[in-house]
């Protein structure tokens, strides 16, 4: 029995085929090459409706079909397309769904997507669009559902989406983006589902969202966002998942707003699949780096705005002439009180001593290489009061000022000192010189004179007959 029930079985590869034909039978749908394009590949339903197929074709343009019951969808994905222009998809006025995903768009001119008025879902991902037409979108009142992932987007012009009343999901992830303004979704009142979150943004304008009255998710991690008014996200009503990590948070009492939505809201902080998402972490100041945002209370927060928290700027230390300055004044106001207190006490005399009056030293004359005078440290002098029979001390103030003094006294000693040592020096070895000189020069004469008489007496010492 096992032997004929083996025997009566067909190849696997047969049993797939059947089962094939056997859905396609059901579904009512029928696999056939399309007229208008070789290598692209229709399906035909049941109710008429036509999908094509032209994936991985090398396409470099959208070809023309001559069969304008493409109704279903048409699919041109990881071809070569690098630019559509209005009127490619003419007489495609049925199509519902159209994939452009993987291909070379660099732009997305105005009025392309005219010719598509039932269309509903559209995908431009994985391509390189770095700019969007003010009209690219017009004329499409009944687009649901928008993918533009992965392309190079920095910015986006206020009111582009505008005219998109039914759209409900919008894929703006993976681009450059670097800000969201009060415009850029202005008019999106329909809007569920918004990904915004691997770009690079930074400012999220006040007002941003207001539109967004049926948002149910939203998610903005992966970005730059440093501050984030928590009002952006208190006003929507219906958000029921978000993520905010992955940005350089700055921890300070800005956000104070934010940390309270985050914590009343917790169970919402949630990835695009719905799985709950990393809790966002302060980066900045560098005290708080890597903490829990929603783990800083409001005294932790308020501590980063207020001034005191930054340490002081230390004082310069007081030049040479502010000391020369402060140490003559004092040296005046000390000497004139000294007199007039002695000229107070004593009153037998019938003249009072003239005092002297140290005028202040301008800062402008004072140099390191002139003798500063020292200040005048006032002593008690012995009076008959009783009261100035007291010796006053010098105040530490005073004391630092006169060894400051004596160290000015000292390098100008030291320099002079130095020159005239120098000086001193260079004279004995010139008069050493001199002198070595006048000794070689006599000594050179008498030997060249003793040469000379020699000479002398052998000339005549010849001249002499035999």
């Amino acid at each position: 029995m096992a032997e004929r029930t083996q025997r009566d079985l067909p190849p696997v590869c047969l049993g797939f085929l059947m089962v094939f034909l056997l859905a396609q039978t059901v579904a009512g749908v029928s696999v056939r090459s399309c007229a208008f394009q070789l290598r692209c590949t229709c399906i035909t339903y049941s109710d008429g409706r036509v999908k094509v197929s032209c994936n991985r074709q090398e396409l470099t343009t959208v070809p023309a079909p001559t069969d304008r019951n493409v109704t279903a969808s048409f699919y041109l994905e990881r071809n070569l397309i690098s630019n559509i222009v209005p009127g490619s998809f003419s007489g495609m006025r049925k199509l519902e769904w159209l994939s452009l995903n993987g291909n070379k768009l660099r732009s997305i001119a105005a009025g392309v997507f005219s010719d598509l008025p039932k269309l509903q879902h559209l995908d431009l991902s994985r391509n390189k669009i770095t700019s969007i037409a003010k009209d690219a979108f017009r004329k499409l009142p009944r687009l649901e559902w928008l993918k533009m992932s992965q392309n190079r987007l920095s910015s986006i012009d206020g009111g582009i989406f505008s005219d998109l009343s039914k759209l409900g999901e919008f894929f703006l992830d993976g681009n450059k983006l670097t800000s969201i303004g009060q415009d850029t979704f202005i008019g999106l009142t329909t809007l569920r589902y918004l990904m915004i979150h691997d770009n690079e943004i930074g400012t999220v304008e006040e007002g941003a969202f207001n539109d967004l009255t049926s948002l149910l998710g939203l998610h903005l991690a992966g970005n730059r966002l440093t501050f984030l008014d928590g009002e952006e996200l208190v006003q929507l009503n219906k958000l029921a998942y978000f993520s905010l990590d992955n940005n350089p948070w700055h921890c300070d009492c800005r956000l104070q707003k934010l940390v309270d939505y985050l914590r009343q809201n917790r169970e919402n902080i949630k990835t695009p699949s719905g799985q709950a998402a990393p809790l966002p972490n302060c980066t900045t100041p560098a005290a708080l780096l890597g903490q829990n945002l929603l783990s800083q209370t409001e005294d932790t927060l308020q501590e980063q705005c207020l001034p005191s928290s930054q340490p002081p700027k230390p004082s310069p230390p007081p030049t040479v002439s502010q000391t020369t300055t402060t140490a003559a004044a004092a040296t005046t106001t000390t000497t004139t009180t000294t007199a007039a207190a002695a000229t107070t006490t004593v009153t037998t005399q019938t003249t009072a001593t003239p005092t002297t009056t140290v005028p202040a030293i301008p800062s402008s004359s004072v140099t390191m290489t002139t003798a500063l005078p020292r200040p005048v440290v006032p002593t008690s002098q012995p009076t008959r009061n009783a009261h100035s029979q007291k010796s006053v001390k010098p105040t530490v103030s005073q004391a630092k000022e006169s060894a400051q003094w004596d160290r000015c006294d000292k390098r100008p000693l030291i320099v002079a000192l130095a020159t005239v040592s120098t000086f001193a020096a260079v004279l004995v070895v010139m008069v050493i010189a001199g002198c070595c000189y006048i000794v070689r020069r006599r000594h050179s004469g008498e030997a060249d004179l003793q040469k000379d008489n020699e000479l002398t007496e052998e000339l005549q010492f010849v001249k002499k007959p035999v």
